[in-house]
């Protein structure tokens, strides 16, 4: 499960837990039909309380019926979006890449669109994938960033890459808008990875 953005969790309700379910007892796993979802609370919604800590129900609303997995939160211009890793028909080969769709934390507004895929040489080991997005944030230059996991997770070279949304500079990008993949500029390089024939594993730890 991903707690996303605190500053999200802190002023919003009800509050929000994301994760990924599927059929049990099926491999592999990407023969699986996992939907990320939201559990929801409190407010009603499925159970009260009036903190995190509260009991959650495990009664979850999909968000999506393509396969998906490691959901977070990304906030920019006050709009909040759901970005997570995923498999859909807009995706090469359905290759495990980043979707993202605008949110109002307890279900996705509007399309969903496709804003990374696995293409560059460094994020193909093993198998092609991004996954494990993770906002990053600088308040004082108001850039933001998603990092995100590259290759596959049993190999040395799983790494980190790192999308820059050019929208933060409007002068120069009036209409960069996040759900365009073209309003992202993918990192040439992991900017993290393995050094060594002993150190390796970088991935997931946007």
């Amino acid at each position: 499960m991903s707690s996303g953005h605190k500053e999200d969790l802190e002023t919003q309700r009800p509050w929000v837990l994301k994760g990924t379910s599927s059929h049990a007892n099926k491999i592999p796993h990407r023969t699986i039909p996992s939907s990320v979802y939201l559990v929801l609370t409190p407010s009603g919604l499925l159970v009260g309380g009036p903190d995190p800590l509260s009991p959650y129900t495990f009664d979850p609303p999909s968000l999506s019926t393509f396969w998906g997995i490691d959901g977070t939160l990304l906030t920019i211009k006050d709009q909040l979006y759901f970005v997570w890793s995923c498999h859909t028909n807009a995706s090469p080969n359905q290759v495990q890449s980043l979707c993202i769709s605008a949110t109002t934390g307890t279900s996705l507004t509007g399309p969903t669109s496709v804003i990374s895929t696995p293409t560059l040489p460094w994020e193909t080991h093993g198998f092609p994938v991004n996954e494990g997005p993770q906002a990053l944030y600088n308040t004082t230059s108001g850039k933001t960033w998603l990092t995100y996991s590259a290759s596959h997770c049993s190999t040395p070279h799983y790494s980190l890459g790192l999308l820059t949304y050019i929208g933060n500079d409007h002068q120069a990008h009036p209409n960069a808008n996040p759900l365009d993949p073209s309003s992202w500029r993918k990192s040439k390089d992991p900017v993290f990875k393995s050094d060594g024939p002993h150190l390796f594993g970088t991935g997931h730890n946007g």
